[in-house]
């Protein structure tokens, strides 16, 4: 199960382990391991309109595929039905 931690416009900036999001909700952060070599790296990403940072629910392990490895995911490839 996917969730969406940055929407279009917000800012992700990844450090030492680290997901800071700054955006619309506020500033929220996700400690995650980080595939290689993104583990020793700082560096951020805006997402455009249509983007999206997914991340899998907890708990989190460096085998699991989400926007940690594809990156952003456009709009028209979510399909899936939101579940509160």
């Amino acid at each position: 199960m996917l969730r969406v931690v940055g929407e279009p416009s917000d800012t992700l900036r990844f450090t030492e382990g680290k997901l800071l999001v700054l955006g619309k909700r506020g500033r929220q952060t996700f400690i995650m391991p980080l595939p290689q070599p993104l583990q020793q790296s700082t560096y951020e990403v805006v997402l455009a309109p249509d983007e999206y940072w997914l991340l899998a629910k907890p708990p989190l392990t460096a085998e699991t595929i989400d926007s940690r490895h594809l990156g952003p995911i456009h709009r028209s490839e979510i399909t899936a039905t939101v579940i509160w």
